[in-house]
């Protein structure tokens, strides 16, 4: 896979507020935001039309019915890097958490410290992976995502 522009991130994320949190923090840090749902179904409809380099996914609508098959869609079929976003701590969500195989994990309420960390370890990790970033608008991104 080759990523060129802007990585595009896809956010599902239960909570409305949240997700507009995130995508508005990402946009500071030049990412493209394609996309914000809250349900599974939305999801799918992004997955298949715009094709996201990274999703975000709110732990609640992973361990909804369907959000189970949505992750495994996301990192086995499609093979997707996925952030997971929760905050719960009851351990069925956890474990629906850890199924899923995410690239990174952002705890709620999150900071932006926490969101920016993640998206740096998802980033070094698709570099390490061999997902090439050739960023044709911005070739610094990578740089200045971990100085951000």
């Amino acid at each position: 896979m080759q990523i060129t522009g802007l990585p595009r991130v896809l956010i599902i994320e239960s909570q409305l507020i949240v997700a507009a949190d995130i995508a508005l923090q990402l946009t500071r840090w030049r990412y493209e935001v394609i996309g914000i749902g809250t349900q599974p179904e939305e999801a799918l409809e992004y997955l298949t039309r715009h094709r996201p380099d990274i999703v975000i996914l709110g732990g609640k609508v992973g361990s909804r019915a369907g959000g189970e098959r949505l992750s495994a869609l996301i990192t086995q079929q499609m093979r997707i890097p996925l952030v997971m976003l929760s905050g719960s701590s009851d351990q069925r969500c956890w474990e629906s958490i850890v199924a899923a195989r995410p690239y990174a994990f952002i705890p709620k309420p999150f900071r932006r410290e926490d969101l920016q960390r993640a998206m740096k370890l998802t980033v070094e990790r698709m570099v390490a992976e061999g997902i090439s970033l050739q960023l044709a608008d911005e070739p610094q991104l990578v740089r200045r995502v971990s100085r951000a």
